[in-house]
């Protein structure tokens, strides 16, 4: 692994490295980061601060630095399958080692301005966390074969703890992840993300609870349910969504962006929520678009294959157009997920800075689409097998 550059660091900087690199891990770092403070401290060392009468001075200043992923599926499949190897044999105890197995290779080859990030996750507090989750799952899926209340307290549970699990996750994952041997991190508290996420939930939960009991009193009641009552709450629950989904996300975005540190540093990100419902409502008109293709191309091939039906051959000719019709639908269904993650990402990370550093992506629609489209034909002709060349191949995109 590249060894950081400090150099270009300033006192205060280094004195956060000192203070958060792991001494055992890495201890010709931590011996160079205090290399570089008595440097500083004497006066006889450079200080990226002062730059008065500097004939460095442009060279000081930030450029522009692209972050790029040097691993390759190979090396990542030779980890990836002895991971899933261990992870059966031991029932899934060993994913948690795995996750950070996988974490520390991906990391390791992802640099930026010649340096590599680093995973420094305990496997420990991961299984923790996998074990709370599928005691969760269990008592949700079978729980109910004992007593009735046993899912919904267990479905309650998970629903009204989201909240302090991303926040909790969150704190874990960028703590424990490094650049240059100093340490991310997360200072939002769970309560700010229980502030933010109440009304949309609330407004979900509300407009869900209506239509459930419509539902039940249908199924109750002898008479027919009333079809404009039930395209009434259809309707209710499409524009809810329609308004939920677009907050959620912008809100969520806004707490992780405003709350993410580098040592002292603290990351800070103004976004639109105008952004986040333009990209829904296309991603949504692309939905509808592509439900329209499948629609007429199944009406079409319908009527050309139906005189054919009755025939012993019209059966396998209908099972293959069925099979190509199912081939062009997950394409077309992935487009408006695709301009979904592309539109807001693009937004989140460009409005992204840290102080006087400021971050640009510029991911395009259809070349993301284009490599998850392949990505997902490649893994479903390889069993599940090519999944690693997928994962590296999306990283390097």
């Amino acid at each position: 692994m590249t060894r950081p550059d400090y150099s270009s660091c300033t006192l205060e900087e280094l004195r956060d490295v000192a203070a958060h690199i792991d001494q055992a891990e890495y201890p010709e770092r931590y011996a160079e980061v205090q290399h570089q403070i008595a440097l500083r401290e004497q006066g006889t060392g450079p200080d990226p601060a002062d730059t008065s009468g500097s004939e460095n001075t442009a060279e000081q200043m930030p450029g522009a630095h692209e972050v790029t992923f040097t691993g390759s599926g190979g090396e990542f499949f030779r980890i990836w399958i002895v991971n899933l190897l261990l992870s059966l044999v031991t029932l899934g105890i060993y994913s948690a080692w795995a996750t950070v197995r996988n974490r520390r290779y991906l990391y390791g080859n992802t640099d930026l301005d010649g340096s590599r990030f680093d995973f420094h996750g305990s496997p420990l507090a991961i299984l923790k966390g996998r074990v709370i989750a599928v005691v969760l799952f269990i008592a949700y899926a079978f729980g109910g074969d004992f007593h009735f209340a046993i899912p919904l307290v267990a479905l309650s549970v998970l629903f009204l703890g989201f909240p302090w699990i991303m926040v909790t996750a969150l704190r874990f994952r960028l703590s424990n992840t490094s650049w240059k041997s100093l340490r991310f991190g997360f200072t939002a508290r769970p309560a700010e993300a229980y502030r933010l996420f109440a009304l949309p939930a609330l407004v979900m939960l509300t407009a869900y609870a209506g239509m459930i009991v419509f539902a039940f009193d249908g199924f109750q009641s002898p008479a027919p349910p009333s079809m404009p009552v039930f395209l009434g709450w259809t309707v209710i629950l499409l524009l809810v969504s329609a308004w939920v989904i677009p907050v959620l996300t912008y809100r969520a975005r806004t707490l992780i962006m405003n709350n993410v540190r580098y040592g002292n540093h603290a990351f800070t990100a103004k976004l639109r929520s105008s952004v986040f419902f333009t990209a829904f409502f296309q991603a949504l008109g692309l939905g509808f678009a592509a439900f329209l293709v499948i629609a007429v191309v199944m009406f079409l091939a319908m009527m050309v294959l139906f005189p054919f039906a009755a025939n012993a051959e019209g059966g396998l000719v209908m099972g293959f157009v069925f099979v190509v019709i199912y081939g062009l639908a997950v394409p077309l269904y992935l487009l408006p997920f695709a301009a979904w993650h592309v539109l807001t990402t693009n937004h989140v990370i460009s409005s992204a800075q840290i102080e006087n550093l400021r971050f640009n992506m510029a991911m395009q629609v259809f070349g993301y689409w284009s490599v998850l489209v392949s990505n997902a034909i490649v893994a479903v002709l390889s069993l599940g097998l090519a999944i690693p060349w997928t994962k590296v191949r999306m990283l390097k995109y």
